[in-house]
């Protein structure tokens, strides 16, 4: 990141979850981009450059892998992150072939919101 701002775009259909994160996110000096839909995400990744996503599993219009292997494809200088309340969800084939690990699965409820941005800063940091 070489000193610029932490750029996240988060995606998920709940309003209260979105707002948590990003005045999470703000007060740490990131930039926030919130998008409720699949439709919209991919509008903002196509407009705009992002060094991390965090997407819900269940969207209204797409699921969060979809989301994310479209996006993949026009937008890869973004690491993505799921954001799921399921304990059985495991990584497809596709997704690691994006280069997602399963330390890029965050888990709901949100227990300490310091996990998920040391989490965030530490793939982000492995990016050349």
């Amino acid at each position: 990141m070489d000193g610029e701002k932490l750029k996240v775009l988060i995606v998920d259909d709940e309003e209260m979850v979105c707002k948590m994160l990003k005045s999470f996110f703000e007060l740490r000096g990131a930039v926030v981009q919130v998008a409720l839909r699949g439709d919209e995400a991919l509008e903002y990744l196509k407009k705009e450059k992002f060094h991390a996503a965090i997407v819900d599993m269940r969207l209204p219009d797409t699921t969060g892998d979809e989301l994310i292997i479209k996006a993949a494809a026009f937008s890869p200088g973004v690491h993505y992150f799921i954001h799921t309340g399921s304990m059985d969800f495991r990584l497809s084939h596709r997704l690691e072939e994006i280069g997602m690990k399963d330390c890029d699965i965050l888990q709901k409820p949100v227990r300490d919101m310091n996990e998920i941005y040391n989490a965030i800063l530490s793939r982000v940091g492995e990016r050349p």
